[in-house]
């Protein structure tokens, strides 16, 4: 099974065949055929080939210890990739040699200064899971639902919830889907998969920080609220996206590609699709937003809705600006608000008279808003009557 390579036609027609190593998955299923060829002879599932001696009869496992040893040794110790990296693929991890995780690491230390610290560094599972892959010439996708720090401690699939758009009626549906539930557990998750990548020395660390910014920014820009959208973008670009990336630079070199080592240029290119991350990000978000605008914020009946009456008129609109939100303000060392309730910056120079409009209760043209920064009031913090 290690020397067989599957015959591809050439890129254009009259260019000779094309001949690969097997994918993980190819790798996956020969193993599953090998495995019911020998219970179909009576030998057991993991026999390589040596007569074994038939053990006396008594109660136990179906299949004897992996590794197909006789029966009471102790056999290897086998993982499946779908354990610790993409759970689409069901071949067992080939375990590295100490020899080998020293010459990764010694080599990793000499062109970083240092081993990687606590938080980034992968287990060797993870690390001979993603050089697997990456040797057996397939997309290095990582599932961030079963991938992550400490890899030996990640006992639960991590989760968030995703809204789905429902083409028959329209609306958003609320589901669970597998994943970091946040771009902080998704950046300690990224680290890792960083550090398994140079490890591996299958992609340079410019080009992965590039791809990780981007996502900062996507995060920055559309806010914490939105993660669902850009996370599943994010999947999809990785277990997508990236290969059928690598198939055009493939016919149109660019980035510095390389056939060997194709990674680093297909996560630069990844970072300029901006079509990809229109069609997979920006306009279903952008749904997502209006279809939420267009909806009234309440569906109470008419008998149930709440009265204003007796209230006065400065009141009232008081009372329907009021943001019943999350609280995200946040105080800086003097004891002043830099954060509203809703995350946004305070304007300081509006609070000393000097941002040059007076309005309260608004933003100034620098996008931050004009209101007190001791009380949070719609007034300027100089003519607020609290004590600081």
């Amino acid at each position: 099974m290690a020397a067989l390579q599957v015959e591809e036609p050439g890129a254009a027609d009259g260019d000779p065949p094309v001949h690969r190593d097997l994918s993980p998955v190819e790798v996956a299923k020969l193993e599953s055929l090998r495995r019911v060829c020998n219970l179909r002879v009576g030998q057991p599932a993991d026999d390589r080939g040596t007569v074994l001696p038939v053990a006396p009869a008594a109660p136990g496992p179906l299949l004897p210890p992996a590794g197909g040893g006789p029966a009471g040794q102790a056999g290897p110790r086998r993982i499946k990739l779908s354990a610790v990296l993409d759970p689409t693929l069901d071949a067992d991890i080939v375990p590295l040699t100490e020899g080998e995780v020293t010459r990764m690491c010694d080599a990793y230390r000499s062109k970083f200064g240092d081993f990687p610290t606590d938080d980034a560094d992968v287990s060797r599972d993870q690390l001979a899971a993603v050089r697997q892959v990456v040797q057996a010439n397939a997309c290095p996708y990582a599932d961030f639902s079963v991938w992550g720090p400490f890899g030996q401690r990640l006992l639960r699939k991590q989760t968030y919830l995703a809204y789905h758009l429902n083409p028959t009626t329209g609306d958003w549906i609320r589901k669970e889907q597998p994943g970091p539930d946040s771009f902080h557990s998704w950046y300690k998750a990224w680290k890792c998969y960083r550090t398994a990548l140079l490890l591996t020395e299958a992609c340079e660390a410019e080009r992965l920080d590039a791809y990780s910014e981007m996502i900062r920014s996507f995060v920055q820009q559309y806010g914490e609220e939105m993660w669902s959208f850009v996370s599943r973008a994010d999947s999809r670009m990785r277990s997508e996206q990236l290969d059928r990336i690598r198939r055009r630079l493939r016919a149109d070199p660019m980035y510095g590609y390389q056939e060997g080592t194709p990674w680093s240029a297909c996560f630069a290119a990844a970072v300029r699709e901006s079509e990809f991350w229109q069609r997979e990000l920006a306009t279903p978000l952008l749904m997502f937003v209006a279809r939420n605008k267009r909806e009234p914020a309440s569906e109470s009946k008419p008998d149930e809705r709440p009265t204003n009456e007796g209230v006065p008129k400065r009141q009232k609109v008081r009372a329907n600006r009021r943001y019943t939100g999350e609280d995200r303000s946040k105080k800086n060392q003097e004891g002043l608000y830099s954060l509203n309730r809703k995350g946004i910056e305070i304007c300081h120079l509006y609070n000393q008279g000097k941002c040059g409009s007076e309005k309260a209760q608004g933003k100034c043209r620098n996008q931050r808003s004009h209101q007190c920064n001791k009380c949070l009031g719609p007034h300027q913090g100089l003519k607020c009557s609290k004590e600081n």
